[in-house]
Order: C-alpha cells, then structure tokens, then sequence
C-alpha cells in the first residue's frame, strides 16, 4: 500500500482545502449544503440540517462514473476510495459506502489501517465519540483493550464545535430511553460527608430506673382494677415507651383516665396513653425522659431505609419512639401543614425536608418555590437558584413580599392548567404516567411534549406573609390542595396557628398530613390536628405526625445553620443550568395587578346575582342575602366575584359598592366572555 499523505485545511468558514496524494480539492458549503470539488469529480449535497437526511448528487460526465442519489443520515467527508469505515450498530451515525458493512469488532483494525492523517482520524473518531457519549451508550475501550465505560467529558458546546468542524450534524438516538439527567450528566449529588457526624447522641438506659418505672406503672393500673400480663419498654430519643398487654378480663376503657395518676406516680413531666398502638395489639404509655437526647439529621440519611429508599420524593424527617427512622413519600401526602409555637423547630422541619429532597433528586427532576416572609430561614438556599429553584421572571428566587406571593400561587395555577391539558392530549392521568411514557419516547418532544419536573412549594411563616391578604391567597391555595397532586405540584405550610382566618377549613380538609409540635392548649391541637395530644409535647423537635387518622410521635432530626450552608455550597459548585427555571406569568385582572379570576370557581347563581345588581345599579352584601335568601359568606363570596370581574367596585367604607356596568346588554357581553350564562 505505501505511505499516503492527507490534509484537510480551513481556509473560510465553510471553505476547506483537500490536500492528498490524488490531488487537491476544494469544499465549498453553508449549513444546509456544500459543493465538494475535486480530482475525482464534483458532488453537490444538500440537506435538511437537524434532521441528519441530505442528498447527494455527483456531478460527472464520464459514462462509467455512476450516479449516487440516495438518502442517508450523515456524510463521512474524511473517506475517500482507498478507505471504506462502516457505522457499527453502536454509532448513532451511518454513513455512505461502497463495500459491505464489517463486523463491530473490525471497526478498530480497520481505522488503525486507515491512510487518512492522524489528525482526520482522531477527527472523525472525536465525533463518534460525542454521538455515542449523548446517546448514553458510550462503551470505549482502553489501550489494552479492555471493554471499560469511560467517563463522558464532552459538553454541549464541544459537541457543537465538532458539529463544525467535521460537517456532521448530530441527532439523539430515539431507539433508547429518555434521560433527564443527561443535560446535567456531570452533576453530584451532596455527599454525607457535608453533615456533623457522630452527633446522635443515643439513648443512655439507667436499668434500675426503667424497673422501677415499671413496677410503679404496674401498681397504678392494678390499683385502678387494670391488670395486665406483659410490659416492654422502648427508650426513643424524648419519651419511653411501655408497651402494656392487657389481661382478658380487663377493659380498655379504664386507661383513658388514668395519665395525670401514672405521671404524678413516676414524677413524670408528661405522659400519654396510646390505646390501642396501631398494629401492634398493645397499650403504649410514653412517659417523658429525664435526659432526652438530639437525633442528627447525618444519622437520618445514613440509614438503609433512607439510602434504599424507592420513593418519588422521600421526606425523612425523625426517628420514632421505637428508634426507627420515619419518612413518608410527599406524592402520597400530597400536601404537608406544619404548626405549632415559636421556637418549637418549624423552620428546622422544613429544612429536614428540603435537605431530604436534594439527597435524592436531581435538578431536573425537582424544582423548589421557597416563599418565607423574613426571608432569614429559606433564604439560605438562594444559591441553588440555577438548581434546584423556581419563581416567576424578574423576582427574586426567595419570597418574602405578599404580592410576589399571590402572583407566584397564581402561576402555580396556571402550570396546573398546563399540565391538565397536556395530560388530556397525552392520554394519562397523572404526572408519574406521563414522565414514564416520555422517558421511553412514547410521547415525541416534535408534538410539543416535554419532561415535567416535581414542584414542590415550601412556604416559611404563613401567617405573617398572608397578613392583609387573606383571601387573595385563599383562592390559589383552594385550587392548588383540590387539583395539583396529579400534576406533580406539592405544597409545604408552616404556620402558628392554622385558625379559620389564617386557612380556611376548606384548605386544611386536602391536607391530610399534619404535623404539630408543642402547643400551649388543648384547643390548639384541636385547630392543628383535629385531635388532643400536641399540648402534651415535652421539648423542641418533638413533633405528631398525623396521617388521615394514624398520629405517630416523632423526634424531629436537628440540621444547623452550618450544615445547610455547606450543602448549599457544595451543590452550587455543581454543573448547573444557565438559568433559573421560571414560572407561567399569571393570568391577572387590569383593576387589581394580583387577583386571578377564575372562571370554573364562579358560584352558580353568579350570573343571576349580577343582573341583579346591574338592573337596580345597587350592589351590597345585605341586598343579595335578602334578594337570594343565601347566607352572608356566600353572599359575601359573590360580592367579591363582582369585583373581580369588574361588575362592581372596591368597598369603601361603609357605602354601597358602584355599580361599573350600566346596562345589561354589557352585561351580557361580558358574561358570555366569561363563558357562564
């Protein structure tokens, strides 16, 4: 064969000269199209860039050169006669060529005996790589041919530059499943490494004093006509645990009344009567430990039920009174209310949960809303911004103004609508079905589908970011607790107090999960968890969890300040979007910049009470209770639906709301705009 020289040189962007043993040649092109001129004649391609389909036609006329008119995917413009490289089965790339397709393993002796330069060949080589490494089946093997993976190291822009250079135009190979962590494919997860360790401090167990509380538990009982046949007892980070089977003959009732006599009996700071434990055909007596003990938010996510966990959005959050680590799956809450009194650890509940959720998502998979009225707690996560959070266009990634909030809520609402009306085309019911099908291309991206994230919206301090804008917010939130589990969209509260001005009863019944920490009365637990026991918490961090009717007692894990700043900072230096992933703008009424109307919330007797009030160009609260014998808050409620679909004006003071529609044929034009009758 002999040595053979070629050299491939950029004159102009889109102009190269060929240079080899056979002659030179000039290619000539734009994206789209190219004239390659040479010894052995002159070919014109032309294409369809982004697809990989061009034409090639070869102008000659010389009677024996035949005529090539085909379609194929990609252009190998480094081949020449002397050299036939195939495509293997691995490529997403296939070229024109002469002879047979070789087998796979030839590929390597076939390129090493090829007369290109070197620097075509490591070229052309370069490009195969980026195209397998994007497809996420890149299997390179090292120099003594071992059939390692190697770690992909090309980024968008270098495959963009290879894409110029050597002419070829990459596509995703559609044959695999979808991954959306490829974007961010050099991303790292935060390490345990970035927490305290060895801050779990565990249980100190006094055997003399766990006997003598046990048989003075079994004397009160037994004094009140309680007997029973076993005790266990179980020390849990705040409470002890004594679990009581009763005998036969002994009623479960009697147990209810007799707290205040076993906590005076062991001089016990609190104690609660669980009858019965659930599951468990016991009676547990939690009795509140002398030296309680911190659980470490380290020794939460190190443990295997956290690490094996298979849940969507795992949230651990504490241990129980039996030691074990407690979490539960927020697409199963859906939705988190968090109460109790300052300094109880809300805010330290929330990070927990936030903490949990970066350990094992990634950004593509999860976007955070953080809303927090002193902007002190939440804010800092602020530089997870091109991450991990999500806001409207031009706000600041944390919440801290009740306007921005109302707008955002609203936003929220309108990339509910969205993602409805992309499940109606999709044919699935909720966000898991739809991710599922796109991730194994059942659903193409040409028909306007695209990977739908976790939205999870955490807001700090409810009450002080609501106040004045009570019902405002009341309307989104409505919306977003009845309808937004099935798009994926999940709401954390933490609140003082969720009293019927605060959040509305309404809200607070698609809230199943609750969870309170100490209250100062009973009336308390009442509002937060619609049963007794949060007045009867011991210290900080001590928490119930309700679910449904299951209440479980929890010591929630402690994360500090320094903790948090580390994740953060370790997550920042990470590979990150170039942008913060912002929300649909929201659907806004001109007379109020805040206020979402909200056609399909409209009360039924709407259009009624509106010809009403236009006929008589009068418009009260009072005057629709009389004229529609209804109630004042529903009266109320549709006064305010005039207002924001501007039938009538704002209150002022004391006088009868104006009347902004002077006749009803107006009326009745903006009604049919509205789309009611």
């Amino acid at each position: 064969m002999g040595w053979r020289f070629r050299k491939r040189i950029k004159l102009l962007p889109g102009i190269f000269l060929n240079i080899s043993k056979s002659g030179f040649g000039l290619n000539l092109g734009i994206k789209g199209a190219n004239v390659t001129i040479g010894p052995n004649g002159t070919s014109v391609n032309t294409g369809i860039p982004g697809t990989g389909l061009y034409r090639r036609d070869r102008i000659d006329t010389s009677a024996s050169q035949r005529d090539v008119s085909e379609y194929y995917s990609i252009e190998d413009n480094y081949q020449d006669d002397a050299c036939k490289i195939p495509a293997t089965p691995q490529h997403n790339t296939a070229r024109m060529h002469d002879a047979d397709v070789p087998k796979s393993e030839e590929l390597t002796q076939c390129v090493g005996n090829c007369e290109h330069s070197k620097e075509t060949v490591d070229v052309t080589n370069a490009f195969d790589r980026v195209a397998q490494q994007a497809s996420g089946r890149l299997a390179m093997k090292d120099k003594a041919g071992n059939g390692e993976e190697d770690e992909p190291n090309f980024t968008i822009d270098e495959l963009k530059e290879t894409e110029e250079v050597t002419g070829l135009t990459f596509q995703e190979d559609l044959s695999v499943p979808y991954d959306p962590k490829l974007e961010l494919s050099h991303y790292k997860y935060p390490t345990l490494d970035l927490l305290e360790q060895g801050k779990d401090e565990g249980p100190s167990i006094d055997m003399a004093e766990q006997n003598a509380n046990k048989e003075r538990i079994i004397q009160v009982l037994r004094s009140f006509g309680v007997e029973i046949s076993t005790i266990r007892v179980t020390i849990g980070p705040s409470v002890t645990l004594y679990e009581v089977t009763l005998s036969e003959v002994t009623s479960m009732n009697k147990l209810h009344y007799l707290e205040d006599d076993i906590a005076l009996s062991l001089a016990a700071k609190s104690v609660r009567i669980i009858a019965p434990m659930p599951g468990r055909g016991t009676i547990g007596i939690e009795v509140a430990n002398i030296k309680p003990y911190n659980v470490s938010i380290e020794s939460i996510l190190n443990s295997r039920t956290f690490q094996e966990s298979r849940m969507e959005l795992p949230c651990a959050i504490g241990k129980t009174t039996t030691n074990e680590v407690f979490m539960f799956d927020l697409t199963d809450a859906p939705h988190v209310l968090i109460a109790g009194s300052s300094g109880q650890g809300k805010s330290v509940a929330l990070s927990v949960l936030i903490t949990s959720l970066l350990y094992k998502k990634h950004p593509s998979e999860l976007k955070l809303v953080l809303m927090d009225a002193q902007g002190i707690e939440l804010g800092l996560y602020q530089s997870l911004e091109n991450h991990f959070l999500t806001a409207l266009k031009g706000i600041t990634p944390i919440i801290t103004e009740p306007i921005d909030a109302i707008n955002t809520l609203n936003g929220l609402c309108r990339l509910m609508d969205h993602r409805y009306r992309v499940f109606k085309s999709a044919r699935v019911r909720n966000i898991k079905e739809y991710n599922d099908r796109f991730k194994a291309r059942q659903l193409s991206p040409l028909e306007g589908f695209e990977y739908m994230p976790y939205v999870v919206v955490v807001i700090d301090s409810f009450n002080a970011l609501a106040f004045g804008y009570e019902k405002e917010m009341m309307q989104s939130l409505t919306r977003l607790t009845q309808l937004s589990r099935a798009t994926g969209i999940h709401l954390i509260i933490a609140t003082k107090r969720p009293s019927s001005d605060i959040i509305s009863s309404e809200i607070k019944s698609y809230i199943p999960v609750r969870i309170s920490f100490k209250v100062p009365e009973r009336i308390d637990s009442q509002v937060i968890m619609d049963c007794n026991g949060a007045e009867e918490l011991v210290r900080p961090g001590d928490m119930l969890f309700k679910y449904n009717k299951d209440v479980v007692r929890v010591q929630c894990a402690f994360i500090d300040t320094i903790e948090v700043e580390q994740i953060c900072k370790y997550i920042s230096q990470q590979q990150k979007f170039p942008e913060m992933a912002c929300l649909p703008e929201p659907l806004i009424d001109e007379d109020d910049g805040c206020n979402y109307v909200d056609i399909r919330s409209l009360d039924p007797m709407f259009s009624d009470v509106a010809r009403m009030v236009v006929s008589k160009q009068a418009g009260s609260t009072s005057n629709i209770q009389r004229q529609f014998s209804i109630g004042y808050n529903r009266a109320d409620k549709l006064m305010d639906q005039l207002e924001r679909t501007g039938v009538v004006g704002p209150q002022i003071g004391s006088k009868p709301r104006e009347v902004l529609i002077q006749d009803l044929l107006s009326l009745e034009n903006l009604l049919t705009n509205l789309g009611v009758n």
